[in-house]
């Protein structure tokens, strides 16, 4: 959860009559990821408008220097990466799995050690009832990452 406020005046220190909010911290952040990327897309369309580029060779090229020129990097940059999707790695997704021994090996290495005494034990034959036969560090069913609360 995050606890926050917002004030009517420029200090957060010396808050009054703001209004205090609690929310989860995945709004949170998905809600701060959301505006910053708003602002910036709308600060590189500025950049974009204000560029003229009718007559050049490369019009990529153009507003690749217009952004530069005007210390909007971040745009320049964007015009020629594969962007990393921060708002989509803040969500729980499905986890696409290609080696399985390896997603055993990272789940048997972060057990609790009453844990991985039972999973030696099932690996070794010796079923205490907890884990329903199945074997030790079995994937059963899809895998997911992302912020767990």
């Amino acid at each position: 959860l995050v606890h926050f406020q917002l004030c009517p005046s420029d200090s957060c220190w010396r808050c009054k009559n703001g209004a205090d909010y609690v929310v989860e911290l995945g709004d949170f952040v998905g809600a701060m990821l959301e505006a910053k990327m708003t602002a910036q897309e709308y600060n590189c369309e500025m950049v974009r408008e204000n560029c003229y580029c009718e007559n050049a060779n490369s019009e990529d090229t153009c507003y690749y220097n217009c952004f530069k020129n005007a210390n909007m990097e971040v745009c320049a940059d964007a015009m020629y990466e594969d962007e990393f999707d921060l708002q989509e790695a803040v969500e729980c997704v499905q986890l696409e799995v290609e080696d399985e021994d390896a997603v055993k090996n990272y789940i048997y290495s972060n057990m609790a050690k009453n844990d991985q005494q039972n999973a030696y034990n099932a690996q070794n034959g010796q079923y205490n009832g907890q884990n329903n036969g199945e074997e030790a560090g079995e994937v059963n069913g899809d895998l997911y990452v992302g912020p767990f609360e």
